[in-house]
């Protein structure tokens, strides 16, 4: 099965089971490795989101557009999941990449964007510490783990979306 194949049958499930957030941040049962042969891969949020905008594209009645803001806002008050900075983040990241490369099916508007943004910044600094002790793949070149890969990629996103190269 490929990752398409793979992703939109886990998307199909959790919007049948009203359980997107799971999809969208890679919780759970579709937490999906973006390389299956390195053991602590990173989710392959790029590819989920993909498949997600293609979805949305063929069907807009399920409102994917807005529902993807509203499930990034609700995981961010998640207190329970100490993680939800990097994977909020991550779905934020990969969406900006996708609509960056002119293949996205909705665009988070500006004001949307620059919000989720800004209570990532805030939140980032309150979880100094428990972000550090996370060495993700991603965070493992760096001295504060994920905690510093997400405040350096943070500041590419506030970028105009023409300036940068994610």
């Amino acid at each position: 099965m490929n990752y398409d194949s793979l992703f939109e049958n886990l998307l199909k499930v959790n919007l049948k089971n009203n359980t997107l957030r799971f999809y969208i941040l890679g919780m759970g049962a579709c937490f999906v490795k973006s390389d299956p042969r390195v053991e602590d891969s990173p989710h392959a949020f790029y590819n989920a989101m993909t498949v997600y905008n293609n979805f949305h594209g063929r069907y807009p009645s399920f409102n994917l557009d807005s529902r993807f803001v509203d499930v990034l806002n609700t995981s961010l008050q998640d207190k329970e999941d100490k993680t939800r900075v990097y994977k909020v983040f991550k779905a934020l990241q990969a969406q900006t990449q996708i609509e960056r490369n002119g293949k996205a099916s909705f665009k988070v508007n500006k004001e949307d964007r620059d919000a989720l943004i800004k209570e990532l910044e805030e939140m980032l600094a309150q979880s100094k510490e428990e972000l550090s002790n996370i060495k993700y793949k991603e965070g493992e070149n760096y001295p504060n783990g994920i905690f510093d890969f997400v405040t350096e990629e943070l500041a590419k996103l506030k970028r105009e979306p023409d300036d940068i190269d994610l």
